[in-house]
């Protein structure tokens, strides 16, 4: 009976129902594991402790790890009790990382059993096991001689593999994409390495009645200790003359597509850029025909001025522009390098008929009409002559 305990943890799992028991009854638990080190090596000695509680007392409490590549490790020794009682105490065990543990994460679980026969378990902290030197069972870095292929053209596929007691076999399968599978009688050969750990290599060929599409493929290992592992490899992308053709038309045509539609919105462009410079001109047009009519003394006075804003005026805005008419047309408005710009001339005849309009206020102000007028004192006559003229006095305004 000891010995089946060792290895096994049952787990039993049932429903008080409708049973009037007292709360303790229902108190099995296994809580609070802890293990003295969180970080070990492989055959390092650790102590794990739990808290147990068992109404009807303990029977056993033992303990499995699981190493990250699946599987279990029981141990033969039993947790002990080191403070409490059968019923609600705290349990200790000494264990040891197996020597032969790989790296990685372990994970650990506290199995409890009652002397009702009540079945509990606990899971605990990991353990972290790093610094082992075992070589682990596993095929890896599976790959190709190319991705893409015909069907029934060769290909090599290169797996490596690990194996402690040694390679029986390594194998491969391929899958096409509508399902089912296609097995190979050949198998892989040892390139490099040894059979504990080395480079594996085997040429085949797709089917010459393989379909279109994504094939997968899995490499098989065999050890001689019968123990199995596979490897997943990338996919290779099968393809015939005829959709390879078909392939390259539709890129083709795309190419086309994309090179009409990148056009097309090429020309839209340089048309809403074309329209833009003409609306501009025009409106500019329209604004220096209103100012040489509305203030040709002012443009009298600065002819300069009057002759810059002509030639925008004399412009012929061309129908179907060329890249030199568009850069024309920029250069007049914005004004190049050394150029002079439409729109700074037209401001400033703006900011000048401004400045004009004021003097000439300020002149019909101070300029005032003379008049003249006669006064006479008896055969004395006299012309006054003034902005407001009056007679001397003792002389009357005739």
């Amino acid at each position: 009976m000891r010995v089946i305990k060792k290895y096994l943890i049952v787990i039993l799992t049932f429903s008080l129902i409708s049973l009037n028991l007292p709360s303790a009854f229902a108190a099995e638990t296994v809580s609070n594991i802890q293990i003295s080190k969180a970080d070990a090596v492989p055959g390092e000695l650790l102590i794990i402790t739990a808290d147990i509680s068992s109404p009807s007392g303990v029977d056993y409490v033992n303990m499995l790890i699981y190493p990250p590549s699946g599987g279990s490790k029981g141990f033969s020794t039993y947790f002990r009790l080191i403070s409490g009682t059968e019923q609600q105490g705290t349990w200790s065990m000494n264990f040891n990382i197996p020597s032969t543990a790989e790296n990685g994460t372990w994970k650990v679980v506290v199995g409890l059993g009652t002397k009702d026969q009540t079945s509990k378990i606990g899971y605990g902290p990991s353990i972290n096991v790093s610094g082992s030197t075992v070589v682990e069972t596993k095929v890896s870095n599976v790959r190709l001689s190319k991705t893409n292929a015909r069907a029934g053209e060769e290909l090599t596929a290169f797996a490596d593999i690990s194996s402690p007691t040694g390679v029986e076999y390594v194998n491969m399968i391929i899958y096409p994409p509508s399902g089912g599978s296609k097995g190979f009688s050949t198998y892989f050969q040892l390139i490099s390495g040894t059979e504990q750990q080395g480079t594996w290599s085997m040429k085949f060929s797709i089917p010459l009645s393989g379909e279109n599409g994504d094939w997968k493929f899995v490499v098989g290992l065999g050890t001689k200790d019968q123990t199995s592992k596979i490897g997943y490899g990338p996919s290779i992308k099968v393809s015939t003359a005829a959709s390879e053709a078909a392939d390259k038309a539709a890129a083709d045509k795309a190419a086309a597509d994309k090179a009409a539609a990148d056009k097309a919105a090429a020309d839209k462009a340089a048309a809403d850029t074309f329209n833009g410079l003409v609306s501009t001109i025009n409106k500019y047009k329209s604004e220096i025909s209103n100012l040489f009519m509305g203030f040709p003394g002012y443009f009298q006075q600065n002819p300069e001025i009057k002759s810059s804003l002509q030639q925008a005026l004399d412009y012929v805005i061309p129908t179907t522009p060329s890249i030199a008419d568009i850069e024309f047309m920029n250069d007049l408005i914005a004004g190049g390098i050394g150029k002079k710009a439409l729109a700074s001339d037209v401001l400033l005849a703006q900011l000048g008929i401004t400045k004009y309009q004021a003097l000439e206020k300020i002149k019909s102000k101070t300029v005032k009409k003379i008049t003249t007028v006669t006064c006479a004192r008896g055969k004395t006559v006299k012309k006054v002559s003034a902005v407001n003229p009056r007679c001397p006095t003792g002389y009357k305004k005739r």
